[in-house]
């Protein structure tokens, strides 16, 4: 079994956005993918994850919304 965890973006102050794939990452173990979303919270700090299913973390990344 696979643990994958799951990229997505979404723009600050747009909650309505429909979310947008940004990528996936598969391991082979949970500690893999743990690791991993550790790395992605010091690469990206704002960034909100939350557990979607079991094995499969979700990473969402907000960016701003563009002016206008």
């Amino acid at each position: 079994m696979t643990h994958k965890i799951t990229y997505r973006v979404q723009r600050w102050g747009r909650e309505d956005d429909t979310w947008s794939w940004f990528g996936t990452s598969e391991h082979a173990t949970p500690n893999g993918a743990v690791k991993e979303m550790r790395r992605m919270e010091t690469l990206f700090p704002r960034a909100v994850f939350r557990v979607v299913e079991r094995h499969v973390q979700e990473v969402i990344y907000r960016v701003p919304a563009e002016n206008g």
